[in-house]
């Protein structure tokens, strides 16, 4: 019977310590090309330069979330006004987007927890932007 205890408490143990499940990628449906970054267009590039500046002056600043949103979407309303990428590189800025304007998004939400959440995300995002593209 202590040999079965002492299993048992080991197995609890063992689990307690497990790491948690990694939550899933959410750009892990933007493609890359063939394993390379694509091609942006210098509007392109200026605009995503320009939204993390934004986002290092909000954290700098204490720039409230809801204000953080609304320029980086004047930002993103300029880049599609002035959007000249074509083919494949296009298309995976497109599939980039959609995952970045859902997060901006939330981050207009009425609740507190939703709209910081979205901020968080939305930050990574964009940080991640030079592994996808250059």
């Amino acid at each position: 019977m202590r040999t079965l205890s002492l299993l048992f408490a080991a197995a609890l143990l063992g689990s307690a310590c497990s790491p948690e499940p990694k939550a899933p990628d959410p750009l892990a449906a933007v493609p890359l090309d063939h394993g390379a970054r694509w091609r942006a267009d210098e509007h392109t590039r200026r605009t995503f330069a320009a939204m993390l500046e934004e986002v290092q002056r909000a954290e700098t600043e204490g720039i409230a979330t809801a204000v953080l949103a609304e320029r980086l979407q004047g930002h993103l309303n300029a880049l599609f006004a002035g959007c000249t990428m074509e083919g494949p590189a296009h298309e995976a800025l497109h599939s980039y987007l959609t995952v970045l304007l859902p997060r901006i998004d939330a981050m207009r939400a009425g609740n507190p927890d939703v709209a910081a959440d979205g901020r968080t995300q939305a930050v990574a995002i964009l940080r991640r932007f030079p592994e996808y593209f250059e």
